[in-house]
């Protein structure tokens, strides 16, 4: 059987990518019957890969399609209050309390307690459904729909790729001109980085923005950080800063005068329509959901820190603990055995049968060691082929030549410079710096509304995305070519 990679993440704890699977589990069958029956993971390394049977996949995503054909009153109904009025208050609010808490004076019992609770709130509340098979559902509609009036399949994802484009600004937008009004600020008052007004404006916004960089293990972002980008705007000149401004603040009519013109081009029908304003925004719910989520994965790695600390466990070890291992230390002071942590760490696979919707254990069946081997190899293992040409995904038009430079997480992000062609299994917010100096992105996975199509999109950056295998074929160093207008990345030399 054929199994389809969907999204691969960086984390550094199991538990961690625990509450992944537990997103891309999360389903709603009072809105959407449809979901995984069979879902996979493997963990290595640090880093999560997730499968599900190709079939299951193309099913569900027929079944997403299906809402936009049939005008499912009720999906859509919900999907509106969603996009518009929700907002995971309940999450955030838990997040700021346990971050007020002195966390080494709870007793055990009372700390596991708060383990569960915040595992699970931040779960329901931030994601009440995943996303993914929604976004392919809806664009493949979409490409159904521009395909009987368009024969050009590059021309059909140039289109899709600008009816992706979220009316409002992402949070990275919203960040860069608040960002830049306060460099403005001190540029007109001649106010020098060593002043207290500058210090005290960067703590501000410091204090604002600092839990966006926080992906599932990482910390904050350094006060240097925003120091040192203030310095080196502060260079550039007046007129550009106030453009970035400007290109912001009409974001939104931009939008809208490109969407009417694709309409008036095609001659759409108001199904159409509706179709490309539900699928344009899962951008903006995946966007707004993460620009949250850093404050409540810092909330949640405290406690974890704590128990750690607590029970005197290693990185290495407590790295390898699901959460149900962790309740049983914290109840009975039951460790795992240094046999069974060396096995997971050389190689993890979890599979899980779709079930109720908490017991997460009850449906899991985990391999690990040698045994785990075996499965991939059996399993899910893809074959490699790479004749010096990637052909993937077009997310933002453009083409860039550069060298390489791979980013697997955030620890990578000092390295790509100016120019640079930047190759990522997947983008977060924590690899923005990147982004920014990259002429141009390539990821192995993703879709068109994902974070590396929407940043690129919105930075004017060619981008292609799902080659699959970039990560794996591309060294550090290598001259590239990315033409997004056709969706390859070409090697010119080693």
């Amino acid at each position: 059987m054929e199994h389809k990679l969907i999204q691969t993440r960086n984390s550094p704890r199991l538990v961690t990518a625990q509450y992944i699977i537990g997103i891309y589990h999360q389903s709603r069958p009072e809105i959407f019957r449809s979901w995984y029956k069979t879902m996979i993971f493997s963990y290595h390394d640090g880093r999560l890969w997730f499968f599900v049977p190709k079939n299951e996949f193309d099913k569900l995503i027929a079944a997403a399609a299906r809402i936009l054909e049939t005008g499912d009153k009720r999906f859509i109904r919900w999907y509106s209050w969603y996009r518009d009025r929700y907002f995971p208050q309940k999450a955030l609010d838990l997040a700021r309390k346990v971050r007020a808490m002195n966390l080494r004076q709870l007793r055990d019992k009372a700390l596991l307690l708060l383990l569960r609770k915040s595992f699970y709130i931040f779960l329901e509340d931030v994601y009440p459904i995943h996303q993914v098979p929604f976004e392919y559902g809806f664009a493949n509609y979409l490409r159904k729909r521009l395909n009987q009036q368009i024969s050009d399949p590059l021309e059909i994802d140039s289109y899709l790729s600008r009816l992706a484009i979220a009316e409002k600004p992402s949070e990275v937008m919203l960040e860069e001109k608040e960002f830049l009004k306060l460099v403005l600020r001190t540029r007109k008052k001649r106010i020098s980085s060593h002043k207290k007004q500058v210090l005290d404006l960067l703590e501000k916004h410091y204090q604002k923005y600092r839990f966006r960089a926080v992906a599932h293990g990482n910390e904050p972002a350094k006060k240097s950080y925003f120091l040192k980008r203030w310095q080196d705007l502060s260079r550039k000149p007046f007129a550009d800063l106030q453009k970035r401004i400007r290109n912001v603040d009409v974001h939104e009519q931009h939008v809208a005068k490109e969407r009417k013109m694709i309409y008036d081009r095609l001659h759409t029908d108001q199904k159409f329509k509706i179709a490309s304003y539900l699928f344009s925004g899962l951008g903006h719910i995946r966007d707004r959901n993460k620009a949250v989520l850093g404050e409540m994965l810092y909330s949640f790695n405290l406690i974890l820190r704590e128990i750690s600390r607590r029970y005197h466990l290693r990185d290495d070890e407590f790295a390898y603990y699901f959460l149900e291992e962790l309740f049983e230390l914290i109840s009975t002071g039951s460790r795992l055995t240094k046999g069974e942590i060396s096995k997971r760490k050389q190689s993890l696979v979890i599979v899980y049968q779709h079930g109720p919707k908490k017991k997460l254990a009850s449906r899991r069946k985990v391999y690990s060691g040698a045994e785990a081997e075996s499965f991939i190899q059996k399993t899910i293992q893809q074959q490699i082929s790479f004749k010096g040409v990637l052909k993937g995904v077009i997310a933002s038009l453009g083409k860039a030549k550069g060298r390489v430079r791979i980013v697997l997480g955030g620890h990578d992000v000092p390295k790509v410079q100016e120019g640079d062609i930047m190759i990522a299994p997947g983008t977060d917010y924590e690899m923005v710096p990147a982004m920014k100096k990259a002429r141009a992105i390539v990821t192995d996975e993703g879709g068109l509304l994902s974070h590396a199509a929407i940043v690129s999109r919105e930075f004017k950056k060619p981008c292609v995305i799902a080659t699959k295998i970039a990560t794996k074929v591309l060294k550090d160093g290598d001259l590239v070519e990315v033409d997004a207008n056709k969706g390859i990345v070409r090697v010119l030399k080693r």
